[in-house]
């Protein structure tokens, strides 16, 4: 298995959300440990210096080199938090309608904080997601 400059790490994700120096990014890091850690059934593990990825799926490129990544993650990043829906949003148009202020990547979805959005499309969504992945790929 290939090699990605992102890899799971030992650190302790509690004492990384307890390093944002943003209140509001550390309460809803909370919220979103509690949430994703509830629909993926896994831990959280840090991957890198600021993923927080919950389970494990395994990928090829187009190379056919091998490799592991976050099934399910997000990020506090800078002024937004980072969502890390791995087979995009094409699945999820009608939700992304009703979801609130928001932002897309090929496969982030840029939140500026939780209240400006409606955590049970949130949730659905990332419940159909976990569901996608689980079929589509071998995960951990």
């Amino acid at each position: 298995m290939s090699t990605l400059k992102t890899r799971p790490t030992q650190a302790s994700v509690t004492s990384f959300i307890e390093g944002l120096t943003d209140s509001q990014q550390q309460k809803d890091s909370r919220q979103l440990l509690t949430l994703l850690s509830e629909l993926s059934g896994k831990d959280a593990v840090l991957w890198g210096d600021s993923l927080i990825g919950f389970g494990t799926y395994f990928y090829s490129n187009t190379a056919g080199k091998h490799f592991s990544w976050p099934m399910i993650a997000f990020s506090p990043r800078k002024g937004k938090l980072t969502l890390y829906f791995m087979l995009g949003f094409a699945a999820h148009q009608d939700q992304l309608r009703q979801l609130g202020q928001h932002r897309l990547g090929k496969s982030c979805l840029y939140i500026k904080r939780l209240d400006d959005i409606d955590l049970s499309v949130l949730r659905a969504m990332l419940s159909q997601h976990i569901e996608m992945m689980k079929q589509k790929y071998q995960c951990e």
